[in-house]
């Protein structure tokens, strides 16, 4: 996931790269993770494997490199059924420097031998067997044959496994206990306390949601502005907060029903958690209090919409009475399962109730359930104007997030955050449609705030600002609602020069690079960013259109930037310009890194290693800044 190594392992990783010390006599097998939704994906774990090689080390074994985006499973559960057979062959190895090992060192290389595999035979890995999981190429070639062929879906058993024995993660009995008690009391700040804040929380009204897309576009984009007077909470434009939400209600019920609860939703329990020799402690997890209600828990704390890992559908196929459907849960959390899990668990996004309406005789217990689900994260924005402006107010932008009923999701949703926000604000969003911007603030006014306020608090560490030195060049680029940050800085700057007018202070070039679908639909701040590029705020506004009406025309923010790359190159090699990128981490960021990469080898004339070399050092002396999501 990213470039450097862990602070962990700092030391020794960077004492092994000053080393001249050769290390011919060590064989290694290497696994890395990563994501590649960011850049350089598995550096650091290719880079070390790459140096270990030029030491004079080999491989035993081949290195894998393991995904976070597909799921890390899809690489890390082969890379471990050959690790064994490969670390049995290399360690009973007898014709490997056989003449220059001493007897002594004879008896030590047997008994670490003896040791390493007296531990394997310990680890069962999270699985029933480790020796069911070494299968042949033959048998793993036919199965895969099979499943070509065959038209599996999320419910039903895949033929191509009935008679393959799965390996499957280990199931544990629930430890989680909940007692209903209507005579406890539930603290009332222990109930609105956040443990996943990392900072004070505020509760401030939302005065105005506005839309700022056409009814006929892709997405609705909404404009959130909270009222934050009166209140210790300072900003700067580039920061982030976070939003603590709370689930859908109604999704919640259903789940409760679905779970024999529903009745008992709002009746005090007492949770704690049994005693196990395997259990380390006996705490409650961090997210869940030891008083509370069903309906907090479900709809504060835990997260319903997690991906469900393959313990959890483990754990639920113990819980399933048809044959059939237990079968299939079984499928899905085993290793030969793992396309599947792909293709109906990870692809689609299936959620706890998906699973639970698709398998109909699986009735596990509440307790079950909330201690697999992982806890409620907060959600995080932008800030998108500048306190110089008004710092009574903090502005946010997002998108409304809708996810159809389709691809084995048995019903439609929104997103967790997006949906409550904009659902809490539709009679604003109304009040706002029927009157002029003029008179809106003072009719919203009116409304009583406290059926719009949000619970927030400030990220800890974000590098993500505006220099000190105003002379310094700006490279923004940030399609959508990627725009929103970089609205605070135009703010920012536009006061600044206001205050400095008629005195000899310049500042340095910016230039924008925004994109979005369609020019009549989702071009958000169209009027603002086009009147700070004639008061001279902005020296360049480039616009990239990926759904024009003439299709011929269609680009993304990296097209524009090649089209415009002997400017980019000389604001970042010449005047020392910052690069700011914000928005989608899958597709834009990388191909945004992978441009600027392309215009500094063309700038310098130079090789595609070097000039990654170079937007590296931009990065580590943060001139290349980005806040991807």
């Amino acid at each position: 996931m990213i470039r450097r190594p862990p602070r962990s392992t700092l030391f020794p990783y960077t004492t092994l790269f000053r080393s001249r010390d050769h290390l011919k006599n060590l064989h290694y097998a290497l696994l890395g993770l990563g994501d590649s939704n960011y850049n350089q994906f598995c550096n650091c774990a290719r880079t070390l494997d790459k140096r270990l090689q030029e030491l004079g080390a080999s491989r035993f074994y081949d290195c894998g490199f393991a995904d976070d985006a597909v799921g890390l499973e899809t690489v890390v559960e082969p890379w471990m059924e050959g690790l064994w057979p490969a670390l049995r062959e290399e360690l009973t190895s007898s014709d490997r420097n056989e003449d220059k090992i001493s007897n002594s060192d004879r008896d030590t290389i047997k008994q670490n031998i003896y040791d390493v595999f007296s531990a394997i035979s310990k680890i069962d890995l999270d699985q029933k067997t480790i020796s069911e999981s070494v299968c042949d190429d033959d048998r793993l070639q036919n199965e895969k044959s099979k499943e070509a062929h065959t038209e599996a879906n999320l419910t039903d058993p895949n033929e191509s496994l009935f008679s393959v024995q799965l390996n499957l993660p280990s199931f544990s009995p629930s430890l989680l206990t909940i007692n209903f008690d209507a005579a406890l009391n539930v603290d009332e700040e222990q109930r609105t306390r956040h443990v996943l804040a990392s900072t004070e929380t505020f509760d401030i009204p939302i005065v105005s949601a506005c839309i700022m897309t056409s009814k006929d576009a892709v997405k609705k984009t909404l404009e959130i502005s909270a009222d934050i007077s009166g209140l210790e909470f300072k900003f700067e434009p580039g920061d982030s907060f976070g939003v603590i939400c709370r689930n859908d209600i109604q999704e919640v019920d259903r789940i409760l029903e679905r779970l024999n609860s529903l009745s008992q939703k709002n009746c005090p329990c007492r949770l704690s958690m049994k005693s196990s020799d395997v259990l380390k402690t006996k705490e409650l997890p961090k997210n869940i209090p030891p008083v509370s209600t069903l309906y907090d828990l479900f709809v504060r704390r835990c997260d319903i919409r997690s991906l469900p890992k393959k313990k959890f559908l483990r754990v639920l196929s113990e819980h399933t009475l048809d044959s059939k459907q237990r079968r299939r849960l079984e499928e899905l959390s085993s290793r030969q399962g793992a396309d599947d899990y792909i293709r109906f668990i990870l692809n689609p996004g299936i959620s706890l109730l998906d699973l639970l309406i698709a398998f109909p005789s699986c009735s596990p217990p509440v307790e079950c359930i909330l201690e697999n689900l992982p806890a409620l994260q907060p959600r995080f924005y932008s800030v998108a104007n500048s306190p110089l402006v008004d710092s009574s107010r903090l502005k946010f932008v997002f998108n409304v997030v809708e996810i159809p009923e389709s691809d084995g999701r048995f019903y439609s949703r929104g997103g967790v955050c997006t949906k409550l926000l904009d659902n809490s604000t539709k009679t604003i969003q109304q009040t706002i449609a029927r009157y002029d911007d003029k008179d809106a603030d003072s009719t919203i006014k009116n409304i009583s705030r406290s059926d719009y306020c949000i619970r927030i608090f400030m990220r800890k560490t974000n590098s993500f600002h505006l220099p000190a030195d105003i002379l310094i060049p700006l490279i923004l680029i940030g399609p959508g609602t990627g725009l929103a940050p970089f609205i605070g800085f135009l703010e920012h700057r536009e006061f600044q020069k206001k205050e400095t007018e008629g005195s000899n202070n310049g500042f340095g070039d910016i230039l924008l690079f925004y994109g979005c679908r369609h020019k009549d639909k989702d071009y958000l701040y169209k009027e603002k960013l086009e009147a700070m590029k004639s008061t001279g705020v902005l020296s360049e506004l480039f616009v990239s259109f990926s759904q024009p009406d003439d299709l011929t025309l269609r680009e993304h923010v990296q097209d524009s930037l090649k089209r415009n790359e002997s400017r980019v190159f000389d604001l970042i090699h010449n005047k020392g310009a910052m690069i700011f990128v914000c928005g989608d981490a899958k597709g834009m960021a990388n191909e945004v890194h992978k441009t600027i990469v392309h215009v500094i080898k063309n700038g310098l004339e130079c090789s595609e290693d070097k000039a990654t070399t170079y937007v590296n050092s931009l990065q580590d002396s943060r001139r290349y800044l980005q806040d991807i999501w």
